[in-house]
């Protein structure tokens, strides 16, 4: 047998710790499944194993509370290759049972809302149909945790080295996942392994609400989430943007010029009075009257964009004396 310190390649005088540290860096290099030599690699972990292990056992010779399974589990992440055909893996296949189990998917659903209830708040029940299984009549699997798939592991010793083999198969104890039916019939299911439940959720929306809120809840389904999206409905000539209300409104052109007085409604119940007469200027387009606090929370605004209409024609029973004159007097409003 080799010189166990020149396979490591470590001096006589080497801590465990450095032995260890060297073992781990071999044993990366000439792993099987890293392509490595799977003979460099028994012949490494035999030298690693006679250098740390006073009396080697079948069972545990890996010092520092590792056994062969454990240290592989650690560098390797959790599975490698026998040193024959077969492939097996330390707690690969229950992992890929417990994904498969705790794979959860996500549910979207729109709930709308007036424009009054995104200012206010509001509360909103949602009924939602789960189907769960009849705890009756059917159990998940106990062999296989419900993947339909079994794990059989079994162990070979190639010298100092621990070689467990997995494999899967088949789970003859279920159908789907689910214990054999055993019962006749089943007054909840009728056989199905289901049953509908309708659940009601309450949301609560808090006032100023804006669209695409979503409301998320991970404890109604099992495995689901659920997201509400929160989509409202806008009231005539209003638009939202970042909870600033925008409202259009046409006037004439002679309104314009002289002012206007008119209220509209509010998304909080209420109307607001405006008056242009007691502005400065005359309104022009994309020039907004300013509500500050108006908006749909106390922090945001009401802005009011006007749409002059203006006349197409002159009005030809109207002589042009009278124009002219009316031309005159308004020269006179205007600076």
């Amino acid at each position: 047998m080799k010189d166990p310190y020149s396979v490591l390649d470590v001096s006589r005088n080497a801590s465990k710790e450095d032995i260890k540290k060297a073992y781990k860096k071999l044993a990366m290099k000439y792993h099987p499944d890293k392509g490595g030599d799977e003979i460099k690699f028994k012949e490494i972990t035999n030298a690693y194993n006679e250098l740390t292990s006073d009396k080697p056992t079948m069972q545990n010779n890996m010092p520092f509370g590792f056994d062969n399974a454990d240290i592989f589990s650690h560098m390797f992440g959790g599975g490698y290759r026998d040193m024959g055909s077969g492939f097996f893996n330390m707690g690969g296949g229950n992992r890929r049972q417990q994904e498969a189990k705790n794979k959860v998917k996500t549910v979207k659903k729109n709930i709308t809302i007036t424009m009054f209830e995104a200012f206010n708040g509001t509360t909103k029940t949602v009924n939602i149909t789960s189907t769960d299984p009849c705890t009756d009549c059917v159990t998940v699997c106990p062999e296989c945790n419900g993947s339909c798939v079994k794990i059989v592991h079994t162990k070979q010793q190639i010298g100092p080295a621990c070689i467990i083999q997995t494999q899967h198969v088949p789970c003859t104890s279920c159908v789907n996942g689910k214990r054999k039916q055993t019962r006749s019939s089943c007054s909840k299911c009728n056989l199905t392994g289901t049953i509908n439940t309708d659940k009601n959720i309450v949301i609560n929306i808090e006032p100023g609400s804006q669209s695409n809120k979503v409301y998320t809840f991970s404890n109604i389904l099992p495995n689901t989430i659920l997201n509400f999206i929160i989509s409202i409905e806008k009231m005539s000539n209003y638009t939202i943007e970042n909870n600033n209300l925008i409202y259009i409104h046409k006037i004439s052109f002679v309104d314009s010029i002289f002012g206007c007085e008119f209220d509209i409604d509010h998304p909080c119940g209420k109307r607001v009075y405006v008056d242009t007469k007691s502005e400065d200027k005359i309104i022009i387009d994309k020039q907004p009257m300013i509500f500050r606090g108006k908006g749909m929370t106390k922090n945001n605004n009401l802005q009011i964009y006007f749409q002059i209409q203006y006349p197409n024609k002159l009005n030809r029973d109207v002589s042009k004396q009278a124009l002219n004159d009316a031309r005159d007097t308004l020269k006179h409003f205007f600076t």
